[in-house]
């Protein structure tokens, strides 16, 4: 039996979609560097609520199809089934593009989840020679909004004059599996604080992600704790500091680089 070795992911995994804005997944199959795949079956349910499907586009990498692409937009489902009897495609590749028009208004910060179907008679699947060698079905969802007003008696929120936060900066990205990114540990001074010493602690899931480096920032020289993580424990530490002129406003702690584990889902990093 061929080895499982084989995901369905859509991307991007999550994206922020305006009502009244068209929003578009690609279908990618992750395989193994020698793992084909000769057979898709694809069986997503949506919120119909919020989103509504404008079109599927499949690729030519499985020219026999099985099931033609069919939506229900007002059950919320996509079904679709294809296959090659030839060149059975491996590795990384698109599939397929989805088009959704969010349709929803009124709302702030709604979550639409994609999410995979398995359970008969939807199932979704990945195939070679008769197998199934699917390992992860990653889910995604499109996050409709925000179109909120504000309450007329809302104030903002003012900015301290002093004090310090420590901010992840991008707060969100999206990366195939087994693709390097990078998150910045950043300062950020207010008003004319001064910043001498700053330490990170941080939890990450082994399961999902792997550290391969931390780069410390110039902006505080001296080390005080190297550089450490512990891709078991889910955990990285890291300190510095600076002799005087100390550093004010935005500036960077360190850089941390992971790496997505195969059929990852979305996980945090606190």
């Amino acid at each position: 039996m061929p080895a499982v070795a084989a995901d369905l992911t859509l991307v991007p995994s999550s994206v922020l979609a305006p009502p009244g804005s068209t929003v578009a997944y690609d279908v990618e199959v992750v395989a193994g560097a020698t793992e084909s795949v000769d057979g898709v079956q694809l069986a997503l349910d949506f919120d119909a609520t919020l989103l509504q499907v404008v079109s599927f586009s499949a690729t030519d990498s499985f020219p026999a199809v099985i099931v033609p692409a069919a939506f229900d937009n007002e059950a919320g489902t996509i079904d679709y089934a294809a296959g090659t009897f030839t060149d059975f495609p491996d590795g990384t590749f698109r599939m397929a593009t989805i088009q959704f028009q969010v349709v929803a208004s009124g709302v702030c910060a709604l979550p639409a989840p994609l999410t995979w179907a398995n359970s008969e008679p939807r199932v979704t699947d990945l195939t070679f020679a008769g197998a199934s060698v699917l390992g992860a079905a990653v889910d995604a969802e499109a996050v409709v909004g925000p179109t909120c007003t504000p309450s007329p008696s809302a104030t903002p929120t003012p900015v301290p004059a002093t004090g310090a936060s420590l901010v992840l900066a991008p707060t969100f990205t999206s990366v195939a599996a087994g693709a390097p990114f990078a998150v910045a540990v950043e300062v950020h001074a207010h008003g004319t604080q001064a910043v001498d010493a700053a330490q990170m602690e941080i939890d990450f899931d082994p399961a999902q992600l792997e550290v391969t480096s931390i780069v410390p920032g110039t902006a505080l020289p001296v080390p005080l704790k190297d550089p450490s993580f512990d891709n078991v424990g889910g955990t990285l530490s890291y300190a510095a500091g600076a002799f005087p002129s100390f550093p004010t406003g935005r500036f960077a702690l360190a850089t941390l680089h992971f790496g997505r584990r195969a059929g990852a889902a979305g996980c945090p990093v606190s």
